[in-house]
């Protein structure tokens, strides 16, 4: 089966948040994370390579895919937590940046639903678990560094510099 990666994956499963691949000779193995507009996230876990076809009498190569394992959650939260296949290239996925962002968010998520009424601001996260709420991004003296700050928006931003006792030193934004 050979077909347009992108134009298929993004009528199937929506925008595409997340992309690692890695190559060897004409195999290809590609990891990409999905976001639909109701908020569900898909991670595809596909191998292809490099097949010559024979297409209006002339040799062509086109990528046809050869596994292909799907991921799927309602939101941040669940995709987070699902079960994901033994695949080195899933663990990759759970290493990087952007899981541990959206882990952030989920967590921020999460916090904003237990306890109504802090819908605007940020909620700060320490080792992994929200521990706080403040109106706005600001006072990084007051938080230690390491400490994550999430706003509305999805924003993350993390205290850098000084120490514990004295707090940080500034709020720096985490890349996406």
């Amino acid at each position: 089966m050979a077909f347009d990666f992108k134009k298929e994956d993004a009528a199937k499963y929506g925008r595409e948040v997340y992309r690692a691949f890695r190559s060897k000779g004409n195999h290809r193995w590609d990891t990409c994370v999905f976001v639909n507009e109701s908020g569900a996230y898909s991670a595809v876990f596909r191998h292809s390579f490099r097949k010559k076809v024979i297409e209006d009498g002339k040799e062509i190569r086109r990528n046809v895919i050869d596994d292909e394992i799907v991921v799927a959650a309602p939101d941040a939260g669940s995709f987070t937590r699902a079960k994901f296949p033994q695949l080195a290239d899933a663990k990759e996925l759970k290493q990087s940046g952007f899981f541990a962002r959206l882990r952030f968010l989920a967590e921020a998520a999460a916090y904003r639903e237990a306890w109504p009424g802090h819908d605007g601001g940020v909620v700060l996260i320490w080792e992994g678990k929200a521990y706080g709420w403040k109106n706005c991004l600001r006072d990084a003296g007051c938080e230690r560094p390491g400490a994550i700050a999430i706003d509305t928006d999805g924003h993350v931003f993390i205290a850098e510099g000084g120490n514990d006792y004295d707090g940080a030193k500034c709020w720096v934004a985490m890349p996406c």
